[in-house]
């Protein structure tokens, strides 16, 4: 390595690597190494800095020994983890009650009229679609998928066939890595399910809870916080939902009536009679949140407030999100979709714990 300052090495072109400065201790490299860099810089070295040549591809380590030069190495490193922009590859897949469907002239399709960069898998029934993007923000790569999703169910539906999102990998471009890498589909270590496991199910779907284990396998396949809260809370409503209960009885509406066309002022008026009797048996002894938290308390033999104020935050989440209009959920924060990814574990836990199908 020659022999010149930081300084003038970042000038001249050198890049601080992603793994940017580390403490001579703590730096990847064999014991030897240290021992002699320590021993050459008379134990004045402190930190280790990774840079590279793009130029020219080569690569070094640059021994701090100096504050004024571990400054600029930290400097250097912060901007070389900032984040310039994101790639995004998302895995597609159709599937068919005819079989495996080969999705070549499908991908043609959606290349044509989207111009996107689609291409097709390894496995003839996959493909990908690849997004980019500038800047430290993933709410353009929430849009696309948006976007990604409505092309989809038109395929859906002109084709009869179903086109769905499989997976998401996010890319982030940084400063130090000007390309994105990709984590790929994550391998999971399958969880065997047992015979009890399937007389369960059996169980639920003869009580006629069909459309349950529907909104179970939307609410997994689903790739946004927004979808699984959902499908989410339509599952605990399907399994713990009961009759609301009138707060009065017939025989009371029918006194409180009797009572009110005794006032002057009601006693012609019929349509706002009309209108008191139909708003009595429009009230409940508990509203919705309140029944759900009672079936859940019951079910899981938990402490029945403490679901309430669970179950209250999960509907006014799940309000916002079904009620929100498209184009304000794709400038939705990640703080916002964060706020609901915090909660979705609780529900999961409900509803396979009531299906059977929890594993630890």
């Amino acid at each position: 390595m020659p022999e010149k300052s930081l300084k003038d090495l970042l000038q001249e072109g050198w890049s601080v690597h992603m793994r940017g400065v580390v403490p001579l201790a703590d730096a990847p490299l064999p014991i030897k190494k240290i021992e002699e860099i320590r021993e050459l810089s008379l134990g004045r070295a402190s930190h280790i800095l990774f840079i590279h040549n793009p130029a020219t591809g080569e690569r070094e380590t640059y021994v701090i020994a100096r504050e004024e030069d571990l400054e600029i190495a930290q400097e250097a490193t912060r901007r070389a983890r900032q984040i310039t922009g994101y790639s995004m590859r998302v895995e597609c897949g159709a599937r068919s009650v005819d079989g495996e469907v080969t999705v070549g002239e499908y991908v043609l399709n959606l290349r044509d009229v989207s111009g996107w960069n689609v291409e097709v898998a390894d496995q003839t029934s996959y493909f990908h679609v690849f997004f980019t993007w500038e800047g430290n923000d993933k709410q353009p790569g929430y849009a696309m998928l948006q976007k990604l999703e409505n092309a989809l169910v038109a395929l859906s539906i002109k084709n009869k066939i179903g086109f769905e999102i499989r997976n998401v990998s996010w890319g982030p471009k940084y400063n130090g890595q000007p390309f994105a890498i990709w984590a790929g589909r994550p391998e999971q270590v399958p969880k065997p399910i047992t015979a009890a496991d399937i007389r369960r199910i059996s169980q639920v779907r003869s009580t006629g809870s069909e459309d349950i284990f529907l909104d179970v396998v939307r609410y997994f396949s689903s790739v946004t916080p927004e979808q699984k809260i959902i499908f989410g809370f339509s599952i605990l409503e399907k399994l713990f939902n009961t009759p609301p209960k009138q707060a009065f009885s017939k025989e009371e509406i029918d006194k409180i009536i009797v009572s009110a066309v005794g006032i002057e002022t009601l006693s012609d008026d019929d349509p706002r009679v009309s209108q008191i009797r139909h708003a009595l048996s429009q009230i409940f002894t508990k509203n919705r949140n309140q029944r759900l938290s009672e079936g859940i308390s019951a079910s899981l033999g938990t402490d029945e407030q403490e679901v309430y104020e669970r179950v209250k935050e999960l509907s006014r989440l799940r309000g916002r999100a079904a009620h929100t209009p498209q184009a304000n959920q794709e400038r939705a924060s990640e703080d916002a979709r964060s706020e609901i990814s915090r909660k979705l574990p609780w529900i999961e836990d409900v509803f396979l714990e009531l299906l059977g199908q929890k594993h630890d």
